[in-house]
C-alpha cells in the first residue's frame, strides 16, 4: 500500500468526521502508531500537512513512542481557534510538550509546531543560500555581533542568534526600520531564547552563507499560521543549487569553513542552552525531549 492509499485508509478507519475525542487521548494515539503516515489522521490539516510528515519520517520504521505519563490538564476548557499543549513524560525522563490545536469539532495535533518543521534546515539553506524568501520556525536571542555584509550594520539592524531544533545556526538582521523589527525585539529583550516564525532571505549580492536578512517577523511560538497551507517546501526552495544526488556528507563539504573566524558568534552558540518554559496557550513551548523521542514528535 502506497503512502496516499494509507492515508486514505486512516481516515476510514479512525473516522475522522469530527467526533469528538480529549485531547490526552489524540495525543495517546498520536504517540501509540507504528506505521509514520498513521498519525496523519492526528494532525491539523492533514492534506497539507500529511505529505510533510510522511516525508519528515520516510527513514523511520516504527513511529511508536513510549511515554511514562501524560498531562493534559492545560487542555480543559481551551476555546476553539486556540492552542494547548500535553506534555508527555518519557521512560528517561525527559519531557516534550505537544502542540494541541482546537478546532471547532475537536482537538489536532499542531504538527507544523510540534515538530518545528521548516521546509529546509539551517544547514541547507546555507549550502543552498535560494534567493527565495522562506518561512522559518526557530529559537531567537539578541546578540551583539556584526560582521561581513553586516558589520557596520549596527545602527540600522537587529542582530539576532537563530537555531532551529536540530542546533543548526545562522546570524539574522533585521532592519530597525522594518514594521515589525520593534515587536520583535521587545519579544526578545529579556535575553531569553524564544520560539519564533520569521521569513529569512538572502539578498543578491550576499557574500557569506552564515548571515541572512529577517525580513519578516509573523509572531513568538510555532503555532501553524495560515500562510503555511499551500507553503512552497524543500523541493522548491532547493531550486537546484545543491546537485541532484548529493548527501548530507556533500553538503558537509560544501559548508566547510562557514563560521570560521567568528568568535563572536560561537560565543552565542555556546550560551545557547535550554528553552524557557511552556508559556501561553497561544505560544506553547515544547521542552527538549530524548533522544529517542526527538524525531519523533
Amino acid at each position: 500500500m502506497n503512502d496516499t492509499s494509507r492515508m486514505a485508509a486512516a481516515f476510514a478507519i479512525f473516522g475522522l468526521s469530527g467526533c469528538s475525542t480529549g485531547a490526552e487521548k489524540l495525543v495517546k494515539a498520536y504517540a501509540g502508531v507504528e506505521n509514520c503516515s498513521d498519525r496523519v489522521q492526528f494532525i491539523l490539516n492533514p492534506v497539507e500537512n500529511g505529505p510533510r510528515l510522511i516525508d519528515a519520517y520516510k527513514d523511520v520504521k516504527d513511529c511508536t513512542v513510549k511515554y511514562k505519563s501524560i498531562d493534559a490538564s492545560s487542555c480543559k476548557d481551551v476555546a476553539p481557534g486556540t492552542h494547548c499543549t500535553v506534555r508527555a513524560v518519557f521512560k528517561d525522563d525527559s519531557k516534550m510538550d505537544y502542540c494541541i490545536a482546537r478546532t471547532q469539532a475537536d482537538f489536532k495535533v499542531d504538527w507544523l509546531c510540534s515538530k518545528g518543521w521548516n521546509p529546509i534546515s539551517l544547514k541547507v539553506l546555507r549550502a543552498d543560500q535560494p534567493r527565495q524568501p522562506a518561512r522559518f520556525r526557530l529559537f531567537a536571542e539578541l546578540s551583539d555581533y556584526y560582521n561581513y555584509d553586516y558589520r557596520d550594520a549596527k545602527p540600522t539592524h537587529y542582530s539576532i542568534h537563530l537555531t532551529d531544533d536540530d542546533r543548526q545556526e545562522i546570524q539574522g538582521y533585521m532592519s530597525r526600520s522594518a514594521p515589525d523589527a520593534v515587536t520583535l525585539h521587545d519579544t526578545l529583550k529579556d535575553g531569553k531564547k524564544h520560539r519564533v516564525i520569521v521569513r529569512l532571505a538572502y539578498g543578491s549580492h550576499a557574500s557569506e552563507a552564515g548571515v541572512i536578512e529577517i525580513t519578516r517577523f509573523y509572531q513568538e511560538g510555532w503555532a501553524q499560521l495560515p500562510e503555511d497551507v499551500g507553503a512552497p517546501d524543500a523541493v522548491e526552495l532547493r531550486a537546484a543549487v545543491v546537485p541532484a544526488g548529493s548527501t548530507e556528507s556533500d553538503v558537509d563539504e560544501m559548508l566547510k569553513g562557514a563560521f570560521d573566524d567568528k568568535p563572536a558568534q560561537s560565543a552565542a552558540a555556546a550560551q545557547s542552552s535550554g528553552v524557557r518554559p511552556v508559556q501561553s496557550a497561544r505560544s506553547p513551548m515544547p521542552t527538549a525531549p530524548g533522544a529517542g523521542a526527538d524525531n519523533l514528535r
